[in-house]
């Protein structure tokens, strides 16, 4: 990826590893599939989440990996599915470079852009409206930024306007992370 222009300073941190894990947890699998997809509070909602998930363009021996999604939530509801993408981020970076990355993977996961998906977003009310979906139709792929520090107004605009929801990770975080430093390590078979 450095060498398309960007790169991510966070695939060496222990914290992003982390990160990912806290957000794949179901409790806040489901809280971001809720505010990423609009799914109603009520609706019962089945999460199955990877982290590092490859994406991968060609086949056989020109199969590339052009890169990992940090955190994939494939969801469904009784007549909704799709996944969730999230982007962690756990040290200041640009936001035109977390752009760059997540339009990178865009091309190679079925994501409809923003204006698409506003337009999908209509046609699926109406086909909710009528009685459901239709038996295996999936909403595509919505994409979250996740980040441990703050953006400001303009940045959390701008990745609205190209279709990212974004999430800080706050006290939620940090207090999930000192309970699990509490917690004793499993003992090792040794060898």
């Amino acid at each position: 990826m450095a060498s398309l222009g960007f790169s991510d300073p966070d695939k060496r941190e222990p914290l992003h590893d982390l990160a990912c894990e806290y957000l794949a947890e179901p409790i806040q699998a489901q809280r971001l599939v809720r505010l990423a997809c609009s799914v109603q509070e009520d609706a019962l909602i089945h999460t199955n989440s990877r982290l590092e998930v490859a994406i991968s363009k060609g086949e056989g021996q020109y199969r590339t990996t052009i890169g990992f999604m940090d955190l994939c939530i494939e969801w469904k509801t009784n007549n909704r599915k799709g996944k969730v993408i999230v982007e962690t981020k756990i040290h200041p970076i640009a936001v035109g470079d977390i752009l760059r990355q997540i339009n990178l993977y865009r091309g190679y996961v079925w994501s409809p852009t923003p204006v698409d998906a506003e337009n999908f977003r209509d046609r699926l009310r109406k086909i909710q409206l009528s009685g459901g979906l239709p038996e295996g139709m999936d909403e595509g792929a919505s994409w979250v930024l996740a980040s441990a520090f703050n953006l400001d107004a303009g940045q959390t605009d701008l990745l609205n306007r190209e279709g990212v929801r974004s999430i800080h990770l706050g006290d939620g975080f940090t207090k999930w992370f000192e309970r699990r430093q509490q917690r004793p390590a499993p003992k090792s078979e040794e060898f």
